[in-house]
């Protein structure tokens, strides 16, 4: 990794650490967001706000049921922030946070071709 790039990534985690928002994942791309913070730029009205849980994956079997939310691996009655699973189903999962539910689902990704 060069030397700038590796400044790079320092100095974006430590402006996102100022932020109260430390990345999860040293290697993952930053997001939008963060580049403009990086930049002391200010947010777009326009554009779409980020949900902040993202559902990954979901795994149910006969004896457990996860999810992953965000990259962490989570099962009924977790806590992932300041949210608490409620129920993990197929395609979705439900999460109670200062007195709302709220669902997240998986997205439909179908790569090329129709499918009925």
């Amino acid at each position: 990794m060069s030397m700038n790039r590796s400044l790079f990534i320092l100095l974006l985690g430590l402006a996102a650490a100022a932020f109260g928002n430390p990345p999860q994942d040293p290697t993952r791309p930053p997001s939008a967001q963060e580049i403009r913070a990086f930049l002391g730029e200010e947010a777009n009205a326009s554009e779409p706000v980020v949900q902040r849980w993202q559902l990954q994956s979901i795994l149910i079997a006969d004896q457990r049921r996860m999810a992953i939310i965000n990259g962490h691996r989570v099962r009924e009655g977790d806590r992932i922030d300041s949210a608490e699973v409620i129920a993990i189903e197929p395609g979705r999962v439900e999460l109670h946070h200062q007195s709302e539910t709220i669902v997240l689902t998986l997205a439909s990704r179908r790569l090329g071709g129709h499918h009925e």
